[in-house]
């Protein structure tokens, strides 16, 4: 049939490697233009503060409740077992291992989406229905520039600030419970340079790259999914769901590349 696709053609959309090229193609284009100095003009300067205090500032609360929950229940539990069993030179590569390069940075990713992501989706949808990206097109305003690239940038740069006061957060709470427990045999001082020189130059190197990825992973696919063209046959309550659910295959993707690499 004249006009039908090819197989192969039908097997690239199956896969969703269009979407997947596109995703990157925005990734490289939010990189670029943020490196370059010219791109910061005071509109996306603006757009980019108010930003960061949204998805990082405004965050801030649930990551600290996230942080003490996990630092209860993993890191104090890590010191009371490890203990108990005479294993406790294992209690800093563990909380290392697990907290620090695999936790800390998909739980906060997770909450990124939810305060970060879907806001970006919300805004930038409303503002592709109401014609305001094409208004600002028309009087010369790169509505890439403008929106897209300092929302990424400030959602990126948020998610590894609250990253390390997870960490932090999480070390601190999980080290009181067990001193509460009485199975701290370390002071607090020690165990801290314990866990962090377990980290190694490799954790150190991952952690910046595995949080500023899925901030970025997290921002360029909830500004896909809401520019769209197909989004406007979408109906409003579909938009959320699809965004979300691409998000977290996103933050899983990054994370577990990452991790392997």
């Amino acid at each position: 049939m004249i006009g039908a696709p090819t197989p192969s053609i039908a097997l690239a959309r199956w896969l969703g490697l269009r979407w997947l090229a596109m995703a990157a193609g925005i990734a490289g284009g939010v990189i670029w233009q943020g490196l370059r100095p010219v791109s910061w003009r005071r509109p996306a300067r603006i757009e980019f503060m108010r930003f960061m205090d949204l998805a990082g500032v405004q965050n801030l609360p649930a990551v600290v409740v996230a942080g003490l929950l996990v630092g209860i229940s993993l890191v104090a539990q890590a010191l009371y077992w490890l203990n108990r069993l005479g294993e406790e030179q294992l209690v800093s590569t563990v909380i290392a291992e697990i907290l620090i390069r695999e936790i800390a940075p998909l739980v906060v990713g997770l909450l990124a989406i939810g305060r970060g992501g879907l806001l970006i989706l919300d805004e930038l949808g409303e503002m592709q229905r109401n014609g305001q990206c094409r208004a600002l097109d028309a009087q010369g305003v790169d509505p890439f520039v403008a929106l897209i690239m300092p929302r990424v940038f400030a959602l990126a740069i948020s998610v590894f600030c609250l990253t390390i006061i997870f960490i932090v957060v999480a070390s601190a709470s999980g080290y009181a419970m067990a001193a509460l427990l009485d199975v701290a045999k370390r002071s607090p001082v020690e165990f801290g340079v314990e866990t962090f020189r377990m980290i190694g130059t490799a954790g150190y190197v991952m952690i910046p790259v595995k949080t500023l990825g899925i901030g970025v992973a997290i921002g360029v696919v909830c500004c896909l999914t809401a520019m769209e063209r197909r989004r406007a046959a979408m109906p409003d309550h579909g938009q959320l769901p699809t965004g979300f659910m691409r998000s977290v295959l996103a933050v899983l993707l990054v994370s577990g590349l990452v991790s392997v690499l």
